[in-house]
């Protein structure tokens, strides 16, 4: 992008270092813009791929914050016997 702008601007081209006629500056142009469009497109498709993978990750958090509920209820029910184990052994 950047040497696009300096190609309307510059009086010597920023790729080859000549001097820049009308025909150039479009050759040159003409060229960037092809870049850019391929990289554009990438973009895009790449995009399109991170959708679904977002949408993976989400439902693999919700199932590991679901496990993870579970296990600290475990947890805490295993806590709650333990104590009332140690409660009737100082009976």
């Amino acid at each position: 992008v950047d040497q696009y702008k300096k190609l309307h601007s510059n009086t010597h081209c920023p790729v080859c270092g000549n001097e820049l006629d009308t025909a150039h500056r479009h050759a040159e142009m003409e060229n960037i813009k092809q870049k850019l469009a391929v990289i554009l497109t990438t973009i895009k498709q790449l995009q399109q791929e991170i959708e679904p993978l977002n949408q993976q990750v989400q439902a693999a958090a919700a199932k590991y914050q679901e496990a993870r509920a579970k296990q600290d209820e475990a947890n805490q029910n295993y806590q709650n016997i333990v104590q009332e184990i140690s409660r009737g052994e100082q009976q």
